[in-house]
């Protein structure tokens, strides 16, 4: 039996392969806790789950954890906004709270309005790492709960923008080039794009048993074709 928790940005891929490995594994059973960064850590610690998969690394050096996959964080927009795309500059101010109007053309008001994930989360801790680089968010950004709640916000409210995981995209919102590189996982292959995090399996000591091979069948060839279906294998 295999017990395993995931945050909202890798939750489709961990269900996928989940699923896959109990198909291929005849006598194999598996659940899935779905949840933030903080009950995946917590059901971990308190034993209520043999291993985790959580976009980002643990910031604790007391667990285990290994790179199965890569996935890009997306800034994204209204589909109203006037803009295709954004510096690195530029999306550090707009996110701070520094550029506050889109500049549309004829000078009419076009405002930004920042949603970021709430602290903590997965998609918000590698956005810090790998775009606000110290920089604080704006103290007036919306709070979102999940992937799910970004894209409904962003969608939702004219002159917004965010960021999800690129997995999570489905149309609703504007995904913005960041520094004149597209958010596609083409992009993010030939090291164009570069928000691009790692997804990990964690666990409270190095995994023995059915979550070693779980973990093996993860990083073959097979597993990671899975991978595949949502984000960037090991070996793009």
């Amino acid at each position: 039996m295999l017990h395993l928790a995931t945050d909202t940005a890798a939750a489709p891929l961990a269900e996928n392969l989940l699923n896959t490995y109990e198909s291929t594994h005849p006598g194999v059973f598996a659940t899935l806790l779905r949840g933030n960064r903080h009950t995946a850590l917590e059901a971990l610690s308190a034993g209520e789950v043999d291993g985790a998969l959580l976009l980002y690394p643990p910031e604790t050096r007391d667990l285990f954890f290994t790179p199965v996959a890569q996935e890009l964080l997306v800034i994204i927009a209204h589909p109203d906004v006037p803009v295709e795309g954004l510096s690195h500059r530029e999306a550090r101010a707009i996110f701070a709270g520094q550029i506050t109007d889109w500049g549309t053309p004829g000078g009419s008001e076009a405002p930004v309005y920042v949603v970021t994930r709430e602290e903590g989360s997965s998609s918000r801790m590698a956005f810090e790492s790998l775009v606000m680089q110290g920089q604080p968010f704006s103290p007036a950004a919306r709070l979102a709960v999940s992937e799910a709640d970004m894209l409904g916000v962003v969608s939702g409210v004219p002159g917004s923008v965010g960021y999800v995981a690129h997995s999570a995209l489905d149309g609703r919102v504007k995904p913005l080039a960041y520094e004149d590189a597209p958010p596609t996982l083409e992009a993010a292959r030939d090291r164009t794009y570069h928000p691009v995090a790692s997804v990990v399996f964690v666990s409270p000591e190095e995994p023995q048993g059915e979550l070693r091979a779980f973990l093996d069948w993860v990083l073959s060839p097979e597993g990671q074709r899975v991978v595949e279906r949502h984000m960037l294998p090991l070996d793009n």
